[in-house]
């Protein structure tokens, strides 16, 4: 008899990871740690920004569905995004390149698929101006979290903004935030 093995949605995990590839990369390189130590204030930033999150919770709760897009780096950070969402709320999303949204993605949005636009780098504003127009035309609701510091580690920003974006829905959806369901430590599928 198998059993359901129970497991938590890892945050810091995530974090880790990229903080560790970054001191790694620093290190090879010989770059300078500006970015990694500008970190604590940059998401505390984030941190203050809780009652935007929560008011876009409250809207996001109301779906069944919704996209993260994203250009570059920030669509890894709407993947990571998009993952929390899912097992933290049960709520199906996925990760969209912004330059994929015209070949098929496009066909769901409507008033009741929303669009979360995650975007850091201000050189791409035209670009999401004309993504934001194709959804509008389609009636699409958009939330958008922009957070410009010029940082390496932006991306990592926006995950916050995403990590407390699913635990605020999941709140509001009364979900258990701590034990989410079918989550496993590992792969026991061959």
């Amino acid at each position: 008899m198998v059993k359901k093995e129970i497991s938590v949605a890892s945050t810091k995990a995530y974090f880790g990871e990229v903080v560790i590839l970054y001191l790694l990369n620093a290190k090879i390189n010989n770059l300078p740690l500006d970015d990694i130590l500008e970190l604590p204030n940059n998401l505390n930033s984030v941190l203050n920004q809780s009652n935007k999150i929560k008011d876009i919770a409250n809207k996001v709760s109301k779906y069944p569905s919704l996209y993260f897009l994203g250009k570059g780096i920030d669509y890894d950070a709407c993947k990571e995004c998009s993952l929390k969402l899912k097992e933290i709320t049960y709520i199906h999303s996925e990760a969209i390149p912004l330059g994929e949204l015209k070949h098929g993605p496009l066909a769901l949005i409507n008033e009741n698929f929303p669009v979360i636009i995650i975007h850091s780098n201000p050189e791409l504003n035209k670009v999401i101006d004309l993504a934001k127009n194709e959804i509008k035309s389609r009636k699409g609701n958009i939330f958008q979290f922009e957070l410009f510091k010029d940082n390496q580690l932006d991306f990592l920003l926006q995950v916050l903004f995403g990590d407390l974006l699913s635990l605020y829905v999941g709140r509001i959806l009364k979900v258990n935030i701590d034990k989410p369901k079918n989550l496993a430590k590992s792969v026991t599928v061959e």
